[in-house]
């Protein structure tokens, strides 16, 4: 066999074809590495390799086609025949020297991304798993070119039909959605040819060990077929071959039934151990808090997921599998908008893209954009939208739990005080994925506070509220209600309601804070970051160490009560070197002036009332909630909130998910050293490879 592998690379190389194919490779290769790796500045080598697959189509029928089409032509296959070596030898021997270009050509492409590395931090591991993904790609590939190649005599024919049958594995997806939405039996057939689908789950971080196997499948089967005609073409009819013949016929049935009896029974296994991810952020795994909500899980849920299952998302696809695999209670159903144009509207009166999921158990129901899948940060500079974090997880879980349960806890968002409105969507959206139901009211249009509601927040009042209010207020607190508020400076006396909060030790000082140390505020020292103090509430600030931004907040100071049962604990705080200014106004300097107070203060702190188990936080900015300012810090400040909110909500367990952040940033490697690499990898690597080809194939002819 050693002696076939070694004659067949001599031959490759000894014309143009070996060198034609590593350069072709190479070209694309670093084609579209310069594209979106250096370019694009994205450190994910699937996004190259994927587009590589369409060259494919091309590149193996060229490499393939004269392996055993040439041997018949010339009748050279005869001394093959008559060699004293197995069969099985001649056709893996031939094999592996085609893989083994395959393999030389990836061993290159394989140092492209430790070029990234200089510029960037790389998934080393997605990486590699994508790269030998695609090596059992090709190596499949080139299984099915060295059959057919062995079914003719002609190149051209061999060439094609090799072309034809990577084409057809490329688009079988599409076939199948034609033929058949819902899928039926032909679909299922077609689909045992789509390699390319078994490629996608490697290529993105996931070791998939149904693809692998599928792959080494097609292989073995390809080679043993190979096998089976060339063994026919080399037995005479004979008396003797009858039973040849007989065993061969059985074998051809037999090896294939295994086979894809292997495929078939992998497919039943759970994918919790067919399915590792690998990936930094894993994407494609669930946490122990959906797996424990899943484990309980006793109603039946259907999950629609809009658009066909081929063309969805292939992260919430595979993130979808997981939750099926959990629990026999979870149904997915994918409904091909083209078939079913107006399903969405009957749960719905959004506009949803494909992808996005309905979610239904019983009569209840609700919906998950796609969109809202995926978290997104605006690059103000260049108004450019870079996905930031995956909250598939988080939103799925937060479905899944409002369609099971029986009642949401309420809180709400009091108006008719000027308050600051301008409530962000992150917010909103953080809320809904803690299933808490938000109402904005006025407390006028209520006698009292009832009981079922579990927080009250006042977000910006900057007119007092009345003597009534307050009695409200105070009677819900003493029932042990939760009350969130958000000062805000204000030109108008206020005695009610800063009296309301003196009550619970806590202060509001007249003027706004201003930070004169540089590290403690950004761009104005009246944008206050404040320190952060370590407690359940600000875990996800504290331990990651996130900034939370605070423009204009008032000046809270902690005051001395009598009464043992009030535990006041300071969660965010300004510097010793912080003023509180008094006349803004009038203010003459960002300094220290006659009038100003000095700090430290309070910019963020919890009120626990022992007794009644009443909660009061008080936050000094109403600010805190704006879209505009929350982006400023990557949504530390919502985070913050939401922390907050849940902590007042009595449920029976949380099942919010965090976002899964995504932790690479792009490749920035400087114009010079791009243009530099684009010219070595696109153009001097690859023509010096083929130049090297066509001086080889010359002096070759004049010999």
């Amino acid at each position: 066999m050693l002696a076939i592998f070694k004659k067949e690379i001599k031959i490759f190389f000894s014309t143009v074809i070996g060198w034609l194919f590593c350069a072709a490779l190479l070209f694309f290769f670093g084609l579209y590495f310069t594209i979106y790796n250096l370019i694009y500045g994205t450190p994910y080598i699937s996004y190259t390799l994927s587009a590589v697959i369409i060259v494919f189509l091309f590149s193996i029928p060229i490499l393939t086609m004269k392996i055993f089409a040439d041997e018949k032509r010339l009748k050279t296959d005869q001394m093959l025949f008559t060699a004293p070596i197995s069969l099985w030898k001649i056709i893996v021997g031939k094999y592996l020297a085609m893989v083994a270009i395959l393999f030389g050509v990836l061993c290159v492409f394989s140092l492209y991304p430790l070029i990234m590395s200089t510029a960037g931090t790389i998934p080393f591991g997605e990486t590699y798993i994508a790269v030998f993904g695609f090596f059992l790609f090709g190596a499949a590939c080139i299984a099915i070119g060295l059959f057919i190649s062995s079914l003719t005599d002609n190149i051209v024919i061999a060439a094609v039909l090799t072309f034809g049958a990577l084409l057809i594995s490329f688009l079988v997806n599409g076939l199948t959605s034609f033929i058949s939405v819902e899928g039926n039996l032909i679909t299922k057939i077609l689909s045992a040819f789509a390699m390319s689908t078994r490629l996608d789950n490697l290529l993105n971080g996931i070791i998939d060990l149904q693809s692998i196997l599928y792959f080494i499948t097609v292989i073995i089967l390809c080679l043993f077929l190979t096998f089976m005609v060339l063994e026919k073409r080399r037995w005479s009819v004979a008396s003797s071959s009858m039973k040849k013949g007989i065993f061969s016929s059985v074998t051809t049935i037999v090896i294939p039934v295994i086979l894809i009896s292997l495929n078939i029974g992998a497919g039943y296994l759970p994918q919790t151990y067919t399915k590792l991810d690998i990936t930094d952020e894993k994407l494609y795994s669930i946490t122990d808090t959906t797996k424990d909500f899943l484990a309980n899980l006793e109603q039946d849920i259907t999950i629609y997921v809009l658009g066909s299952e081929a063309s969805a998302d292939i992260t919430i696809k595979t993130l979808l599998t997981r939750y099926s695999s959990q629990s026999s209670h979870i149904k997915i159903e994918y409904k091909d908008t083209t078939v079913y144009p107006n399903f969405a509207s009957g749960y719905t009166t959004d506009t949803l893209v494909d992808s996005s999921m309905i979610v239904e158990c019983g009569d209840k129901s609700t919906v998950i954009n796609f969109d809202d899948c995926y978290k997104s940060e605006i690059d103000y500079t260049t108004y450019e939208s870079t996905v930031t974090g995956f909250d598939g997880e988080g939103q799925i879980t937060a479905a899944l739990s409002y369609v099971t349960s029986d009642s949401l806890p309420t809180i709400w968002f009091l108006n008719g005080h000027e308050e600051y409105v301008e409530i962000s969507e992150t917010v909103t959206a953080n809320i809904k994925k803690e299933n808490i139901a938000m109402e904005t009211i006025n407390l006028m249009n209520y006698e009292t506070i009832p009981d079922t509601v579990s927080c009250v927040v006042i977000c910006g009042a900057v007119i007092d509220y009345s003597t009534d209010d307050i009695v409200k207020l105070e009677e819900y607190m003493k029932n042990g209600g939760n009350i969130v508020v958000l000062a805000a400076y204000s030109d108008q006396e206020m005695p009610n309601l800063n009296g309301f909060i003196k009550e619970y030790g806590l202060e509001i000082q007249d003027g706004v804070v201003f930070e004169s140390n540089e590290n403690n505020y950004y761009q104005y020292p009246y944008y206050v970051l404040p320190t952060v103090n370590s407690n359940s509430i600000t875990s996800n600030i504290y331990s990651n160490n996130r900034y939370i931004l605070m423009p204009q907040p008032v000046g809270i100071v902690e005051t001395t009560k009598e009464e043992e049962n009030l535990t006041v604990t300071v969660l965010l705080e300004s510097t010793d070197q912080s003023i509180c200014k008094t006349d803004v106004t009038n203010m003459e300097s960002w300094d220290f002036e006659e009038g100003d107070i000095k700090g430290p203060f309070v910019l963020g702190a919890v009120v626990n009332q022992t007794s009644t188990n009443a909660k009061l936080v008080v936050y000094a900015c109403e600010y805190l909630l704006s879209e505009d300012i929350d982006a400023m810090v990557s949504g530390a400040n919502t985070t913050l909130f939401s922390d907050t909110v849940a902590s007042m909500v009595d449920h029976e367990s949380s099942n919010a998910i965090p976002v899964k952040e995504y932790i690479l940033s792009s490749v920035m490697m400087n114009q010079t050293s791009i243009i530099i690499l684009s010219i070595v990898l696109v153009g001097i690597l690859p023509f010096i490879t083929l130049g090297t080809g066509i001086v080889v194939w010359v002096i070759r002819k004049k010999k």
